[in-house]
Parts: structure tokens; sequence; C-alpha cells
């Protein structure tokens, strides 16, 4: 409410109270130089794929929104149970989600090229089949005069 105090956040941080939202004008840029960055670890695009796959994703509206007004996407504390990233579980990062669908989508494209093959690999022997029984057909036709 208006009347409860608000705290910083901490140090370095600029902080906004809002329940009915923030407005910006333009763009938001997250600080991604890998400069800024340390603790590097690879991720697996198949296990965040799973996990994306698991995660709860709802429609729904804020308690201070209007009833014609609809979000769609994960509540924080699914979201952090089941990647584990960010400071809490009451927040989403709009820098992690991010990455999840990246990694989801290099697993997806991945997976399709692996599927691609396998289906010329079915075609190819599809028509080898087709051409077999059609030697087995002749050799029987012989056979049987």
């Amino acid at each position: 409410s208006a009347s409860t105090l608000r705290t910083s956040a901490g140090a370095d941080t600029f902080n906004v109270w809002s329940a009915g939202g923030i407005y910006l004008n333009g763009s938001v840029a997250h600080a991604s130089d890998r400069n800024m960055k340390e603790a590097f670890s690879f991720v697996s695009a198949r296990e965040v794929l799973d996990k994306v796959v698991e995660m709860p994703v709802t429609s729904w509206r804020f308690k201070s929104e209007d009833d014609s007004i609809r979000h769609i996407g994960p509540m924080a504390q699914d979201f952090y149970s089941i990647f584990t990233v960010g400071d809490n579980n009451v927040t989403i990062s709009t820098i992690d989600p991010s990455g999840i669908a990246l990694a989801a989508i290099q697993e997806l494209y991945k997976s399709t090229k692996e599927l691609k093959g396998k289906t010329d690999e079915i075609s190819e022997l599809r028509m080898e089949l087709r051409e077999l029984r059609e030697i087995i057909n002749g050799i029987v036709s012989e056979i049987v005069r």
C-alpha cells in the first residue's frame, strides 16, 4: 500500500515501487558484457528444454489491473524451483527467460535436424523396401509359372 515504507534493495540499485506497473519509453538494455561476468558454466540445452516443458505457464492478471487485462507466463515460485536462477522466488529477471528460451530453441533446432535426418533415412528405406517387394513378386511370379 501507499503507506508502506519501502527501502532500497541495496547499494548501487535503482528501486521503483509501483503496483500499477512501470512505463518506460524506448528500450531497456541489460548489461551483458562478457567482461562483467564470471563463474561461467555450460548448460545442457536438453535439460533446459525438459524443464521448460515441465514449467506451468498460465494466463493471469495482476490484482491491481482491470479485469480485461491478461498476461501469459510462469509464476516466479515455479520458475525459481525449476531453474534456480535469479535472486529469489518472487521475481523473475528479464534476462533469465531470454537465456532459457535461447537454449530451448537451440535444442529444438538440433532435435529437428536429427529428426529430418531420420525422416530422410526412413524415406530411403521405404523406397528400397518397395524395390525389394517388386523383385520378390517377380521371383514368385516366375516360380508359380
